[in-house]
Parts: structure tokens; C-alpha cells; sequence
């Protein structure tokens, strides 16, 4: 009789100790242990499980980029990317072009530059062809010379009147005075080597009682 008073008290016990080791589920470490997820990798950065952040990989900037050019736009840029032509026949008898750029200041700065084209006649005949043409013309040099020769005047005004004189004068000189550039003396005989009005080498040839002789001898 008091063994079967006992044992219900017994497995009563035991049953009781089985819910006081079982987990709940409201403990934080088991609730951290059931959710935590081991990291795995990833080609395209590194996971962070705690914080719940992503971390992608920074790639560096390709350095493929195009360049200004230091010469700035053309004055003239004549381009055609692509020309077929079937048939063409040009009968050109008489045919001038002329393309100047002239500039003269003061005397101090004189620039001539241009084209001349003369055809007098042409027959040309062409079938099928294929051309690419780009033609490309900078005068940059040309202008900044003439704007820097205009900037220098525009800060020294009086060197317009002055370099106009200078000018007369040499030019006067030159007209009226041959340069002397040697003389060789034998007997009554006199050779002298001189400049010309046109730059060119003049031999005078002088004796005594006679005219004198003049003959160009070069450049």
C-alpha cells in the first residue's frame, strides 16, 4: 500500500524535473543559437551576420579617357568621311584660283601666304571610284603674330610714326648709296665689288680715261 502511495509522487518528481531542464523558448541564447546562420562566401563582398550589413568591393576607375587637343578648332576643316562615284567627265579649259592672306603693319610685321592655281586645260574621265578626303588648315601661328604685333602698338602708339621714318630713311639710303663690298686695284685698272639697288653683286670696272663698265655677277 505504500509503495503505490509512492510512486505516483515519484513520477509526479520526475516529470518535473524534465520541464525545469527543458529549454524555453524565450531564452535569449537559444534564440541567438536558432537564428545565427554561419557566413558563407561571397564573390561580391563580405556579409556581415551581426549587423546585417553588406559590404560590396570598390573596383578602381578605368583610366581609358580621351584627351583635349592643344591645338584648338581649325579655321578651316573640309571633311568627306566617304565619296563614290560612278562616272564623272570634267572638261576645264581655263580655271585660276587665288587664296591670299596678306597683312602688313607699320612696316614691322609683312606676311604673305597663299595659294595660286592655273589650269589651262583638262580632260578627266572617271568611273567607279571611292575617296576619303579631309583637309584641315590652322593659321593660329599666323594670327597670334599679328595679334601680338597690334597688342605691342596699341601699348607704344608713338612706334608707328617712328618705324614709318626709320623706313623712309633706310629705304632712301639704300636707293641713292651702292655698299662697297671690296676693290682690287692693278695698274690704271680698277675692279670694285658693290651691292646693287636690287641686292644683286655689281663688278664696276673703271680705267683711267674711260667709262666705267658695270656687270652682274651674282646674287
Amino acid at each position: 500500500m505504500r509503495l503505490s502511495v509512492l510512486k505516483p509522487l515519484v513520477l509526479a518528481h520526475l516529470f518535473s524535473l524534465g520541464i525545469v531542464q527543458t529549454p524555453d523558448s524565450t531564452d535569449p541564447s537559444t534564440t541567438a543559437e536558432s537564428i545565427a546562420i554561419p557566413p558563407t562566401a561571397s564573390p561580391s563582398g563580405s556579409e556581415d551576420i551581426t549587423s546585417g550589413s553588406t559590404t560590396q568591393p570598390t573596383s578602381a576607375p578605368g583610366g581609358g579617357g580621351s584627351s583635349n587637343s592643344s591645338l584648338g578648332p581649325s579655321d578651316i576643316h573640309l571633311k568627306v568621311p566617304e565619296l563614290s562615284v560612278g562616272r564623272i567627265e570634267l572638261d576645264v579649259d581655263n580655271l585660276h584660283a587665288d587664296v591670299n592672306l596678306n597683312a602688313d603693319i607699320a612696316k614691322l610685321v609683312q606676311i604673305n601666304a597663299g595659294i595660286q592655281v592655273g589650269i589651262d586645260k583638262v580632260n578627266i574621265t572617271i568611273a567607279d571610284a571611292e575617296a576619303e578626303l579631309e583637309l584641315v588648315v590652322r593659321l593660329g601661328h599666323l594670327v597670334e603674330i599679328v595679334n601680338r604685333t597690334l597688342a605691342s602698338l596699341d601699348l607704344n602708339p608713338a612706334l608707328i610714326n617712328l618705324l614709318d621714318s626709320v623706313g623712309d630713311i633706310v629705304e632712301g639710303v639704300i636707293g641713292a648709296v651702292d655698299c662697297l663690298l671690296g676693290s682690287i686695284t692693278q695698274g690704271d685698272t680698277k675692279l670694285n665689288f658693290l651691292i646693287g639697288n636690287l641686292g644683286n653683286i655689281v663688278q664696276e670696272v673703271t680705267k683711267t680715261g674711260s667709262d666705267v663698265v658695270s656687270s652682274n655677277i651674282g646674287n
